[in-house]
Order: C-alpha cells, then sequence, then structure tokens
C-alpha cells in the first residue's frame, strides 16, 4: 500500500482531458477464498480520459490487502527504489468496494500490473484513489494476481459475498467482487446399467455384421 510515501506531490492535481471515446472501460477485481488460501485477480483497462490525478513519488510499494480501510494493492514491490503513481481521485460519494474490519495483511504472493484501491494519506481509513503507474496509457490492458497463503475472508477480516461497483468520473467502472470457490462441477454419475447396456449394443452390432 501507500503507508510508505516518501516524496510529496511532485505535480498539482490535474485533469486528463483528452478526446473521450464511445465506449467506457472497465476494471474487474476478483477475490476468491479457497481450501489453500485467498486469492485475487485483475483484469481490464482504464481510460484516463477526463480523470482527476495527482502525481505522487513513492517507495516501499507493497502489494497488501486492508479491509477497515476498504484498499487492495496489486502487483510487486519497487524494492526500494522511488517512482512515480498516478493517483486518480474517486468520486466524493463512492462507497467502500471492499469491506470488513480487518488490518493490512501483505501478499504471500503477487504478480502483473501494479493497480491500487486505497489512499496517499497514512493510516487512513478510507479509500479515496485509485492507484496506476505513471507510465500507464490508456486503453492498454490491466492483469495481475495477488494470493495470501493459508488465509480466509475470516483472517483477513474481509466480507465474502460482496459484488461492488463504482463509477469513475469519465463513466469507466471499477468492479469488485468477493466470493468463496465453489469447485469444479460434479461429474455427473452413469446409471448403473448403462455399462452393461453399451456392450451388449456393441456386441449385438458385432453379430449383424458377421451375419
Amino acid at each position: 500500500m501507500f503507508d510508505r510515501i516518501r516524496g510529496a506531490v511532485i505535480g498539482a492535481s490535474i485533469s486528463l482531458a483528452f478526446v473521450a471515446g464511445a465506449a467506457h472501460s472497465a476494471v474487474l477485481i476478483e477475490i476468491e477464498e479457497r481450501a489453500d488460501g485467498v486469492f485475487g485477480s485483475l483484469s481490464g483497462s482504464l481510460d484516463l480520459t477526463g480523470l482527476t490525478s495527482t502525481t505522487l513519488s513513492a517507495v516501499g510499494y507493497e502489494a497488501d490487502i486492508t479491509p477497515g480501510a476498504g484498499s487492495v494493492f496489486f502487483g510487486p514491490d519497487l524494492g526500494g527504489m522511488q517512482m512515480p503513481f498516478r493517483a486518480i481521485d474517486l468520486p466524493a460519494s463512492a462507497t467502500a468496494l471492499l469491506t470488513g474490519a480487518g488490518g493490512t495483511t501483505l501478499a504471500s504472493a503477487t504478480s502483473g500490473d501494479r493497480l491500487g484501491i486505497g489512499s496517499a494519506l497514512p493510516d487512513a481509513t478510507v479509500a479515496d484513489q485509485l492507484f496506476v503507474d505513471f507510465a500507464y496509457r490508456s486503453g492498454d490492458p490491466l492483469q495481475g494476481s495477488i494470493g495470501f497463503a493459508g488465509a480466509t475472508f475470516a483472517s483477513l477480516g474481509l466480507t465474502g459475498g460482496t459484488d461492488a461497483v463504482l463509477a469513475l468520473q469519465n463513466g469507466d467502472t471499477i468492479q469488485v467482487t468477493t466470493r468463496a470457490f465453489m469447485g469444479n462441477p460434479a461429474a455427473v454419475p452413469l446409471p448403473a446399467g448403462l455399462p452393461l447396456l453399451l456392450a451388449g449394443l456393441g456386441a449385438f452390432g458385432l453379430l449383424r455384421r458377421r451375419a
């Protein structure tokens, strides 16, 4: 998360005013509880058109989840390097995409793009910004994963069974779902007499060919 921001704002808040496209972009975050832990996936893309953002210089980026603050961060840490991020303001009336009472838990594994929902303010209790790499360009695909081995929704303090959608100022949406893993569909058992019936039909066909 961004509780380790060393640099102040390097650029004033700016509005990314470009020609808007007809279609809106969407980001999907799915968080799933499985037998071996809690795992999340990130997919989709963003259109930066018309979004108000601030450029931040940050070090110590870490993939983690803080349900009590409604925040989650995907992507590998910076290894102590300083890197600019684009902090996009969420609507003032935004409701939490993640809910729960849990504190911060570091991910045991993560990969892919860096994207976070949270706050640049230390010890914030409300997620009021969306963070992406400063080099991110509108329409680029976002893809990533995060894992908390051995964890459960209860141990993370995360509310399961939720599906929240937030619309940004330009119509882009962010959707976050939390659910228990349903597993693979169970195989439908064959009727007990079906193998014998198939064998009989095969034998009958063989006798007809011989005749």
